[in-house]
């Protein structure tokens, strides 16, 4: 059974020049032939390959490619491409679709693989030199089922001393198995009737010169009458006499003055073809010879002839209008509307409907100099004095005038802009032809002016373009074709309407509007009164391709095509911007006043603050409910284009690529608000209330820091891009008032204070400036206190993002560890294993790694042996318990969770005699993710996957560890590339591990801005030794991540932690209690001090109970516990102890035990619980008892 790979074509011709009935190709001399082609016994028709030939040294075989023609279906040209090897002369060369069958049929391997040899025995094949045709295998214009050089389950073999046949096959040059002979074998060493695999031995001495290629092509219909023909010889040659005859079977013979030479000429008939009529091209052999001196042979050695079919101009009911070829993809303008600029898909012809009536083009064809490209599906048809527009591709958007709109049936036009051939055919064969030449290649439309009667001009200079590029389903104007029929008349209201995408998407309307803002080639058009309803926008986007003739305060009258504009695409996952495109414009009145701007906070419309999408589960436009009252995307959507005004800007979102983040009055109704301004996400609240304004319309937008504030409202129009909307401001912002200040840690290492911070130096390098440097040794110096040990993210090496093979990093370590040691700090040194090559994902050539900085005066780094790019760490046991198999090692590296990834780096330290493993990690990007305001919701994570596989991994190592020591310390730290909400962190954690940024105020809790939502992303996770015995404390520290993108060090704020390592930093007091003091305690004593936590847990400051059983102490503790002058609410634990409160009003509760109280100065309150308890500063009148047994005189009485 045969697989058909392409479908036949009908090619309607005078007659086709079969192998049969032709003279022989010309031998050609060429470095590379084909020698042969094996379709394959085994399962899926394999192994199917070819075999070719090196006659001389090739260095560079990426001249040469290959190009198969399946099933008579006429060339698709060079669908492989060498590599840019060498080969040697007497070399065979195999090309094969897999590896593992051919290996085991032949018994080696294919030097390449590729699936343009996937041919059946009825297909043919083409080997391409420079992109010209130099040896053929099979009539590329003819199925070979049932021909001599049918090779079904078989193989063809050249025979010896043959040479390239050029673009015309002789089957003479060939032997053949004849098919089904490799039926049922299994190996071709097996085989009754094997593939003579290299047996091909090549001719000694010259070759006659011969035809190598021709234009028109042998067979080709629809040339040009006018046309040139074009001879290219496979040598130089010389030419005399009457070498050629060109006859025609209507026009009879023409002659022709030939040009150009030796090795191609060019024919330029003395008079035009008839339309509709066959010509034959003979070239005489003994009039051409070579014009080398390696004879004989010299001349060629047969006449060669080849035929073709000119144009014929009898199809009159239409006409071909306008068409755009090949445009670049970077051309202002999207021709098909769907949102993305494609070069093959805004390929366009238009064709109008002269006939006078409606005309029916099912099944027409559309073709260009190479095969049909479109053919009319059913139902086709034209309305009378209207038009037909077929696109290249994509998903046309818009009403393109109210033309019938298609797109090309095989999937492209295929247009070449240097030149080609437009051919309209009808069911009865007639046909309308267009040739162009090299004027196409202009990146705009050629089209007639005027329309349907004029030549063809560049859109551009039409008159009545006003300089448009295209104007495809349009007259020149933009207006409508007479047999169009226009749209109905709404507002712009009921275009936008209470959804995402407009009920009038694709058609024709006719609205009006004044114009509010003015770009490049778009404006804004608000209607000036509104229709009341906050669900619907009152403005719409206007698209003109050009800039737009039209002021701020026109009214305007205007016809147009209703489109939804997807920013990067559909598939970019961006929402649509409602637009009017091929707009026809009448300006009404002029210096109109301009509607009033809506105000987005108190006064006016307040965005909401917790929920961007919650009606949604995929695509947002398809879902029916509308909620600007609780959606933030439904709530920006429902002010689309429109004046927007927002008073007492607070900054959220640092400058950076033009674009500032704001909240509206001060952040009134904001939510998840830090100390220093910004807004905090939560897994429930990504913060809808945010602004972004952008400098698309006015520059150079003012250097801004989250907490500044803007000193005059901000207007502009909202606009939607980049998976945000947003305010694009008009006139420039005004003054700042800012306050920005980086924060400082107050912990601090010591002898037995271990301090460890993860830091992420954005791209740091040698190529860096050495303010850079400087300036993080002075964050690493005096912010962060020197912390013992480091984890940095993001070190690239030696030469920084030039991909030049370079790996090593030590030059980076050492500017920082240097610019350290001069801002005053202590001496450095650095841990790393360099990546591989390309192999750890960032810019390419950086090869971004983690690596370790520590203080070695402090602590010890164990230096084990072993560890390289591609070898995994694991966790043994040592002499003194457990220890790293190499140190520093990698975690995993080879696992697939790594790939293009950052891999984890694990270090062994010892600080105050005690080991700790540090694992510094860098998880991969949420590149790829979709945008929050974005048209799939809830968005999904596609990076997520990759850090969840990490997590695991990295996990799975610290489970490793704590198998072999439950008490081991570990510290996993890093830029986890997400949230500590997230999944992959969770999974991190497992139950191993604890994450200290949970320990911190929910608010503090940010490392990193994007968008204006301050996150985490960087974390500090230890094993339970370290939280529950050893004082685990830790701080972001604050002051790059919300900075001004151009006065930031990095885009990171680096996380700091602190251990106590000594083992008498507890203080008992003679009762055998722990002595305690909250943090701020007037108690000058010795204690051991504590944090006072959030007062999250029923109210409770501070449980002394919780906090004695972290630390290892157990429930059968007691403790002393001091309190501080402020308002308390403290609980004691399970035995005996004595309470403090100090000043403030307090709440003293002893919980179990016989506990004492001390009250101090304020009203407080003591509840005893059970055992004997007693208050020693009772104020009668003033505190309050409960359940204490001994020092309360009750002011209330209890009623018998």
């Amino acid at each position: 059974m045969r697989n058909i790979k392409h479908f036949l074509p009908v090619l309607v011709a005078v007659f086709i020049l079969l192998i049969s009935t032709a003279a022989p190709s010309q031998a050609i001399a060429t470095d590379l032939l084909l020698t042969g082609v094996v379709d394959g016994p085994l399962t899926g028709g394999i192994p199917k390959a070819v075999e070719l030939y090196v006659v001389n040294d090739i260095p560079d075989l990426s001249i040469y490619g290959l190009g198969s023609a399946n099933n008579g279906g006429g060339t698709d040209g060079e669908e492989f491409t060498f590599p840019a090897d060498a080969a040697n002369a007497g070399q065979f060369l195999y090309v094969a679709t897999e590896t593992v069958e051919f290996s085991n049929f032949f018994g080696f391997a294919p030097n390449y693989t590729d699936s343009a040899v996937s041919v059946n025995g009825d297909d043919a094949l083409e080997l391409f030199q420079n992109g010209s045709v130099i040896d053929t295998f099979g009539d590329i214009n003819l199925s070979g089922t049932g021909q001599p050089w049918d090779y079904m389950d078989g193989w063809a073999y050249r025979v010896s001393s043959t040479e390239a046949d050029g673009a015309i096959f002789n089957l003479a040059n060939w032997s053949f198995s004849g098919i089904n002979a490799l039926d049922n074998e299994t190996s071709n060493a097996t085989a009754a009737n094997p593939f003579p695999v290299g047996t091909f031995a090549p001719l000694a001495g010259d070759a006659a010169p011969g035809i190598a290629s021709t234009n028109p092509t042998n067979g080709a219909v629809g040339v040009p009458v006018d046309a040139t023909i074009t001879l290219t010889f496979s040598e130089a040659v010389t030419v005399s006499g009457s070498w050629f005859a060109i006859d025609c079977d209507t026009s009879g013979l023409h002659t022709a003055v030939p040009s150009n030479g030796p090795t191609s000429y060019t024919l330029d008939p003395d008079t035009n073809f008839a339309h509709g009529e066959s010509c034959t091209v003979t070239i005489f052999a003994t009039q051409v010879s070579d014009n080398d001196t390696d004879d004989p042979p010299d001349t060629m050695t047969a006449d060669v002839s080849f035929s073709f079919t000119t144009a014929s101009l009898s199809l009159t009911s239409v006409v071909i209008n306008e068409y755009l070829a090949d445009p670049a993809d970077d051309l202002p303008g999207d021709a098909n509307g769907d949102g993305t600029r494609d070069s093959s898909d805004d390929e366009f012809v238009e064709i109008v409907n002269v006939s006078g009536t409606d005309l029916d083009v099912s099944g027409w064809t559309l073709s260009d100099a190479v095969q049909v490209r479109h053919t009319f599906p059913a139902d086709s048809v034209i309305p009378a004095g209207c038009t037909a527009v077929i696109f290249g591709g994509g998903v046309p958007t818009g009403g393109f005038g109210g033309a019938l709109v298609q797109t090309a049936s095989t999937g492209a036009l295929g247009l070449n802009n240097t030149g080609d051939t437009l051919l309209l055919e009808d069911s009865a064969a007639s046909t309308l032809a267009v040739e162009y030449g090299s004027e196409a290649g202009n990146d705009q439309s050629l089209t007639r002016d005027p329309d349907i009667t004029g030549d063809f001009v560049r859109h551009s200079l039409a008159v009545a373009s006003s300089g448009a590029l295209f104007s495809p389903g349009t007259l020149l104007d933009g207006s409508p074709f007479a047999g169009c029929v226009s749209g109905p008349t709404v507002t712009i209201m009921e275009i936008q309407g209470e959804a995402h995408i407009s009920a009038y998407n694709g058609q024709e309307v006719e609205t009006s509007g004044v114009v509010t803002v003015g770009g490049n080639n778009v404006f804004y058009l608000q209607d000036p009164i509104g229709d009341g309803n906050e669900a619907t926008s009152d403005a719409i986007f206007v698209f003109t391709g050009s800039s737009p003739t039209v002021a701020v305060g026109d009214a305007l009258a205007i016809t147009a095509t209703v489109a939804e504009f997807y920013p990067g695409g559909f598939g970019s996952g961006n929402l649509s911007t409602t637009e009017l495109t091929n707009a026809t414009i009448t300006v009404t009145s002029s210096g109109n006043a301009l509607p009033a701007p809506v105000v987005l906070g108190v006064n006016g419309r307040i965005p909401p603050n917790t929920i961007i999408d919650d009606d949604s589960t995929g695509d947002a436009n398809s879902t029916p409910t509308f909620d600007p009252q609780n959606d933030g995307l439904d709530f920006y959507e429902s002010v689309e284009g429109m004046l927007v005004q927002v008073n007492d800007a607070l900054v959220v979102g640092g400058t950076g690529f033009g674009e500032i983040v704001v909240v509206s009055d001060l952040g009134t109704n904001a939510t998840g608000q830090s100390a220093r301004g910004g807004l905090v996400i939560s897994a429930t609240d990504f913060n809808p209330e945010r602004i972004m304004i952008d400098d698309a319309l006015v520059p150079d937008e003012p250097d801004a820091s989250v907490g500044d504030t803007f000193t005059a409202p901000i207007v502009g129009v909202m606009d939607y891009s980049f998976g945000n909307f947003k305010i694009l401001n008009f006139d420039p912002l005004p003054p700042l008032n800012s306050s920005f200040t980086t924060e400082s840690t107050s912990l601090a290492s010591n002898s037995t204070a271990l301090t460890v911070a993860t830091f992420n130096v954005e791209n740091l390098s040698p190529n860096d400036s050495q303010d850079k440097f400087d300036a993080l040794a002075n964050q690493i110096v005096n912010n962060l206190n020197a912390p013992v040990i480091l984890s940095l993210e993001e070190i690239q090496d030696n030469s920084g993002a030039a991909n030049d093979g370079v790996t090593d990093a030590s030059e980076t370590y050492g500017l920082l560890i240097a610019a350290i040691q001069v801002a005053g700090g202590p001496v450095y040194e650095y841990r790393d294993i360099a990546p591989q090559d390309l192999m750890d994902g960032g810019a390419p050539g950086g090869n971004i790694r983690v690596g370790f900085l520590f203080q070695p005066a402090l602590v010890t780094f164990v230096d084990r042996a072993g560890g390289d790019a591609v070898s995994g760490v694991t966790a043994v046991l040592g002499t003194d318990g457990v220890e790293l198999s190499t140190s520093p090692g990698r975690i995993d590296p080879t696992n697939t969770a790594w790939d293009d990834s950052r891999k984890p780096l694990a270090g062994e330290f010892i600080f105050n005699g005690q080991k700790v493993i540090v694992i510094a990690n860098h998880f991969n990007s949420k590149g790829g993710d979709n945008p929050l305001f974005g048209r799939i919701q809830p968005p999904v994570l596609a990076s997520e996957v990759q850090r969840l596989a990490q997590a695991t991994v990295v996990n799975s190592f610290v489970q490793e560890i704590l198998a072999l020591d439950a008490n081991a310390n570990i510290i996993v730290m890093g830029d986890l590339n997400d949230f500590q909400f997230s999944a992959p962190v969770h999974t991190l954690a497992g139950s191993e591990l604890h994450n200290l940024i949970d320990t911190l105020p929910p608010t503090e809790q940010y490392t990193y801005q994007y968008e204006g939502n301050l996150q985490v992303l960087d974390h500090i996770l230890v094993s339970d030794n370290l939280f529950n015995n050893l004082f685990a404390e830790v701080d972001v520290v604050h002051g790059n991540a919300e900075h001004d993108t151009d006065l930031r060090v990095t885009d990171h704020d680096p996380v700091v932690a602190m251990f106590n390592f000594d083992s008498s930093a507890y203080v008992i007091n003679d009762d055998g209690c722990y002595m305690v003091a909250l943090e701020g305690s007037p108690f000058d004593g010795p204690a051991s001090v504590v944090a006072v936590g959030d007062p999250g847990y029923f109210g409770i400051r501070f449980s002394v109970g919780r906090w004695g059983y972290a630390q290892g102490f157990g429930y059968d503790a007691c403790y002393e516990i001091h309190g501080t002058n402020r308002s308390e609410f403290i609980t004691g634990g399970l035995a005996d102890d004595t309470i403090f409160g100090y000043g403030g009003h307090d709440y003293l509760m002893g919980l179990f035990g016989n506990d004492n109280f001390t009250g101090g100065s304020g009203a407080d309150w003591f509840l005893g619980g059970p055992g004997w308890d007693e208050v020693l500063d009772f104020q009668p009148g003033v505190d309050f008892c409960l359940s204490v047994e001994s020092g309360c005189k009750w002011h209330v009485k209890h009623k018998s």
